[in-house]
């Protein structure tokens, strides 16, 4: 869990340290999750804007599993590259 911007950052730092070379949020839980619902976003814009940014630095990407039109709307408006999964989309 990452509670506000500098915690986002200092996640994507961290993946770095740990050498990732891309990142995966989760931008909602997933079916078989503890969330109460698989929808239900899990990070504001600004939360994944951040994580992007900082991924940037490093020269990495970030992709999102998302499910509902909020959440990938979210991932998109944050600057992931990808999507993964996205299932639940409402007209």
């Amino acid at each position: 869990m990452i509670n506000g911007v500098h915690e986002a950052r200092q996640a994507g730092r961290q993946r770095y340290k740990e050498g990732s070379d891309t990142i995966k949020i989760t931008a909602t839980g997933g079916m078989l999750s503890d969330a109460r619902s698989p929808d239900a976003p899990q990070f504001t814009i600004e939360k994944i804007r951040a994580i992007v940014d900082t991924a940037k630095n490093y020269g990495y990407t970030v992709a999102a599993h998302a499910r509902g039109d909020e959440s990938m709307h979210r991932a998109f408006e944050g600057g992931v590259i990808s999507i993964r999964h996205g299932t639940v989309v409402r007209a």
